[in-house]
């Protein structure tokens, strides 16, 4: 009579410990989830900031100009040029930062040898575009540095529908992008209903004639 009513009780605390199991793992799972994907977006906003900064850096000796302005920008036609020039005069070392955690889009770790550092950023390994033709001295709140767009089109967009997965121009919960301003600052930005960023952004620095006329460096894929 104990040994059936042991057996029983050994049964009935299987099932507790079962059921006590499958209540963390349903917690726990989205918790990780959700602080996987708040980690992702802070290294991405610090990643864009370090970018930023690594262009004024690089501007203090190119009259004020990123690499895309003055003699440096002779053959630059995208955005991993772009910021190849960064490493080619040594304000970076390495080229982690031109990544993005999660994008497709990632650096190798491979810069090859100097002046030219012809493998760093291939293509297939800059997740980030930036607006053409700035300079230190242009409007602070315009976005220069954004995550990859769809294309080259203005103004840009990305793909905001829930089937957008890890491709060229997706886009963060929420259908947000991470964006840098020429004054520093970077911010999670939520994007229109049809993917395009708020004209408001770009109507704080610059006339609506003058932002027809912007577009982006794009990013050179495999």
């Amino acid at each position: 009579m104990n040994e059936a009513v042991k057996q029983r009780w050994g049964v009935l605390q299987w099932g507790i410990v079962t059921g006590i199991v499958l209540l963390v793992g349903l917690w726990v799972v989205p918790t990780w989830i959700e602080i996987s994907r708040i980690g992702n977006e802070v290294r991405a906003v610090s990643y864009s900031k370090q970018i930023l900064l690594g262009m004024k850096q690089f501007s203090n000796d190119n009259g004020g100009l990123y690499p895309d302005g003055g003699p440096s920008a002779a053959g630059l036609s995208s955005s991993n040029q772009f910021f190849r020039r960064l490493l080619q005069v040594g304000v970076f070392t390495e080229e982690t930062v031109f990544g993005c955690p999660g994008s497709r889009f990632t650096p190798d770790g491979r810069i090859g040898t100097a002046p030219d550092f012809r493998q760093a950023l291939e293509p297939g390994e800059c997740h980030w575009i930036v607006l053409k033709h700035q300079a230190n001295s242009s409007p602070g709140d315009v976005p220069v540095i954004v995550e990859n767009a769809l294309d080259t089109n203005w103004p840009p967009r990305w793909d905001v529908s829930e089937h957008a997965g890890n491709r060229k121009g997706r886009v963060r919960a929420g259908k947000a992008i991470v964006v840098a301003c020429n004054d520093g600052s970077v911010q999670v930005v939520k994007l229109q209903e049809d993917g395009s960023l708020d004209a408001r952004l770009w109507n704080r620095g610059v006339t609506p004639e003058q932002a027809a006329k912007l577009s982006y460096w794009d990013i050179e894929e495999k």
